[in-house]
């Protein structure tokens, strides 16, 4: 006998429709962190999103449904967009990562990490495409930040050394904006020179990087008179103020108005305007402009404050008409630090700032070799490069260590400059220092933000992949060998569920710490997520990598101690090797996934090699579960009814729905055959669901047919039990079929209900109430005891057809089933006796006290007209 009925999801629908995903699943993705969309490939338009990726979007559900991944995209990052779904509709992708720009409702633009998968509908063949979205604005705004700072900290360097020449202020202007645009990663600057007389300013030195936007640029008139509209700008407002303006939403602002339409048609989407000064007056200011809006932070603000007081520096150097070489005011005036060495690398000449800097005072540095002022591995390396500035006859830049008078070290920008003096055959090398110790600090902090697990210290998955693509390069050129091992541990639930999170975040410290300890340095370590950890080492031979994975049970078997207990468990580990089983990151770390299950397969605590056979089963059982998808979907499944018979009274007291699946060769398949998958893959909730209400129509026909009332009994899974939504859809059901509930029979195993107890006697408590009859399936498999039976509501017991089939050649089965029986009978249950095959076990049963037999010896499960056939002559005989 089939002792499990089959279950089926709720109606089809429409997959390109928000509601083709059912309500559980759409719980489940509500609370994921990630945006969630899935989009039609062809169309390009939305058929799911999750609370999530409206949330990111700011629009709802219905409205995003209007609307497709273009409409959402930043224009400047369509065409790579687009790119990628082209190659997913001619199937030449199936995953691909893009970083891109994505617009909210509000037209405001944040960024995004969008990880995308292709597959094809089962129901529609049509291609979709699955979306993860992560938002990672802040990320990339740290990023702009930290890029702005080090490109407009290079423009000042550059200023700086060009100060050093003293140009003139012609020179200064056109070299200075031409520095701000290049390095520092603006559209365009010009320094808008003040006429004293009219108010009115002139452009000196503009560049541009976009030579379309020149004419734009010429059309505009700044003035600095707050009497005139031109004259309420960024530049009239710095040049009144005497402090640096900046409009960061430049398009929003009322101030700018007279430029507004030029603006709009170039891109300016932020300015800046910085005073310079002659003395005391302001002569000049510093326009930048940026196609970005929110361009200026404080950092760059700051340092673009710098450069326009370095540049008032310059002007009132070039008309006191001193040599910048050999003044200390520019020494004062600079604020990095600053030293001059001659062309052998002694110290000649020290600025304050440097002096600050280091912690040494004026004589401790001068005459000293700028070599003695570099740290640990750094030394030689500082003269190196002041002797590649004079042979370059010009500049060079880097980043060193240096160390203080303290022996603490920081680091330092240089920008190393070759200076001759003109008319003199004296050549001077000058060093620029910027601090950037805590800026280098911070950039650390952001990558490992971005790659370090938190929890261990070990590298993330980010990094795992990013390292291993460098790693297996490395390997192809060197024609060498890796191995990759996926490591999950067996029940690391379990001490989660019994001493809390806080113990398994300890036990995974410890496990990270062990694994660091176990690997050398050129190898990789990683977790990826949960209890899931990755090994990468060179493959010698593969007796060695069996040596390390059995090293690696070892280690990790080891006990741990948590909270005063001791904790041991173990971990499956699946290898995978590189170019052998695969020659891509993620082939790789796929395959050695198969192999990990493959290890639990096995028995769990052991390793697993992969072969293509894991892959092919791997294929087949997915192969399975799409077919088992496309049956439910389709509405392939159909009941079959297995009758129970009273032989004392010669009745039909009850039947018991088993589905049925037919193939294309014909016949059928039962469910012994499907609901095991159906159980690991999920899919037996919707099965459920189907079975029931295809229970409760073929009840309705026959309780509107005026036939009298039999049990009719479903099977009901751990999975399905367990479920909240088993719970929310039979509430939904039961509400509008009360009236039929009494035929209703639940057929439950004894393990289901030994999970939790005294949950379970709840629920039963409230079936039974609604008038659910409750019945134990296969009894005497499990627990089987009067402690246990006598705990719950239960109406009826089916003695397992294991027993019942073999209890006429075996003496202690013939046993087993007297003792059920008589259990049954002193609790005063109904007894159904199952897989009664021959008329001999149909007699046995009877002389037991079991009455109600089910079983092919009476008859096999019959489609639904049959049945009622077979009922219409158990009628019309009896």
């Amino acid at each position: 006998m089939e002792d499990m009925a089959a279950l089926k999801p709720e109606p089809e629908k429409d997959s390109s429709s928000f509601d083709s995903i059912g309500a559980f699943a759409r719980t489940i993705f509500d609370t994921f962190e990630a945006g969630i969309g899935i989009v039609d490939a062809e169309t390009g338009r939305y058929v799911f999103v999750n609370a999530r990726w409206c949330k990111m979007l700011g629009y709802d559900p219905q409205e995003l449904s209007l609307l497709s991944i273009r409409d959402v995209t930043h224009p400047e990052d369509w065409p790579k967009t687009e790119a990628c779904i082209r190659e997913a509709q001619e199937g030449l992708r199936e995953t691909y990562f893009v970083e891109k720009r994505f617009l909210r409702k509000d037209k405001t633009v944040f960024w995004g990490f969008l990880l995308v998968r292709s597959f094809r509908d089962p129901a529609t063949g049509n291609r979709l495409l699955n979306g993860i979205i992560l938002d990672f604005d802040d990320k990339k705004r740290i990023e702009f930040q930290l890029l702005n700072e080090r490109n407009i900290t290079r423009a000042l360097s550059e200023i700086n050394a060009l100060i050093l020449k003293r140009p003139s202020p012609e020179e200064l202007y056109r070299e200075s904006c031409r520095i701000a645009v290049e390095f520092g990663g603006f559209m365009a600057s010009w320094v808008a020179v003040v006429d004293p007389l009219t108010l009115d300013t002139y452009k000196s030195g503009l560049y541009i990087k976009d030579p379309r936007v020149q004419e734009g640029i010429d059309r505009v008139i700044i003035s600095v008179d707050p009497e005139k509209p031109n004259g309420r700008g960024s530049v009239g407002q710095a040049y009144r103020s005497g402090k640096p303006v900046v409009l960061n939403d430049y398009l929003d602002n009322p101030s700018t108005l007279p430029w507004r339409e030029e603006a709009e048609k170039f891109g300016v989407a932020s300015a800046s305007a910085f005073p310079i000064r002659k003395g005391e007056e302001i002569v000049a200011l510093l326009v930048i402009l940026s196609n970005r809006p929110n361009f200026f932070e404080t950092e760059s603000i700051g340092l673009l404050t710098r450069i326009a007081e370095a540049m008032s520096y310059a002007l009132d150097d070039f008309e006191r008409g001193q040599d910048l070489f050999l003044t200390s005011l520019v020494f004062d005036a600079v604020p990095e630090g600053i030293f001059i060495t001659d062309i052998d690398g002694r110290i000649t000449r020290v600025n304050e700032a440097f002096c600050r800097l280091s912690g040494f005072s004026l004589d401790e540095l001068l005459g000293r070799d700028a070599d003695t002022l570099t740290a640990g591995l750094e030394k030689g390396i500082l003269c190196a490069s002041i002797r590649d500035a004079i042979d370059q006859r010009g500049t060079v830049e880097g980043i060193f260590e240096l160390i203080r008078k303290d022996a603490s070290s920081y680091m330092v920008e240089a920008t190393i400059t070759l200076v001759e003096e003109p008319g003199r055959d004296s050549r001077h090398v000058v060093l620029l220092l910027k601090d950037v110790t805590a800026k280098m600090e911070r950039e650390r902090q952001i990558w490992r933000l971005a790659n370090i697990d938190d929890l261990t210290g070990l590298l993330n998955r980010t990094a795992l992949i990013e390292r291993l693509a460098n790693e297996m390069e490395k390997s192809r050129r060197n024609r060498g060998a890796m191995a990759l091992f996926f490591l999950d541990f067996d029940d690391f639930k379990g001490i989660n569920d019994t001493l809390g999170h806080s113990a398994g975040d300890f036990f995974l410290k410890v496990i990270g710490h062990r694994l660091s300890g176990s690997v050398r340095p050129t190898d990789i370590v990683a977790r990826l997520g949960g209890d899931e950890f990755v090994i990468v080492v060179a493959l010698e031979s593969d007796e060695s990598i069996l040596a390390f994975a059995q090293k690696i049970l070892d280690i990790l078997g080891a006990p741990v101690s948590i909270q005063a207990q001791t904790v041991q468990t173990s971990v499956s580990v699946g290898i995978a090797t590189f170019p052998r089983d695969a020659e891509s990151v993620e082939d790789l770390l796929r395959k050695a996934d198969i192999a990990m299950y493959q290890a639990k397969n096995k028995g769990k605590n052991t390793w697993q090699f992969f072969n293509g056979e894991m892959e092919e089963r791997i294929r087949l059982r997915f192969e399975q579960e799409q077919m088992l998808k496309t049956g439910l979907q389709e509405g392939a499944f159909f009941l079959h009814f297995q009758p129970q018979i009273d032989v004392f009274r010669r009745r039909l007291v009850g039947v018991e729905a088993l589905a049925r699946w037919p193939v294309p060769a014909g016949g059928t398949i039962g469910p012994a055959s499907f609901i095991p998958l159906a159980e690991e893959t999920g899919t037996i909730l919707a099965f459920g669901e189907w079975v029931i209400q295809e229970a409760f129509r073929v009840i309705q026909f026959w309780s509107a047919s005026g036939r009298p009332r039999i049990r009719v009994g479903v099977n009901v899974s751990s999975r399905q039990f367990w479920s909240p939504t088993f719970w929310t859809f039979l509430r939904e059901i039961l509400s509008r079929h009360a009236e039929l509930t009494r035929w209703l029979t639940f057929e439950l195993t004894e393990t289901v209900l030994m999970r939790d107890p005294e949950t379970a006697g709840d629920q039963l408590s409230w079936l039974k109430d609604l008038g659910i009859r409750i019945a134990i399936d296969d009894f005497g498999t499990g627990y089987s005891s009067l402690s246990y039976l006598s705990r719950f509501p239960v109406d009826e017991i089916k003695v397992s057809q294991e027993f019942v089939m073999r209890m006429a050649k075996s003496p202690r089965d013939l046993k087993l089933v007297k003792t059920i029986i008589q259990m049954g009978k002193s609790l005063r249950l109904n007894l159904v006796g199952e897989g009664a095959e021959t008329e001999e076990e149909v007699r046995m049963l009877e002389g037991l006290g079991c009455h109600v037999i089910q079983g092919f010896a009476l008859s096999r499960p019959l489609p639904q007209p049959e049945m009622e056939s077979f009922w219409n002559r158990y009628l019309e005989e009896n």
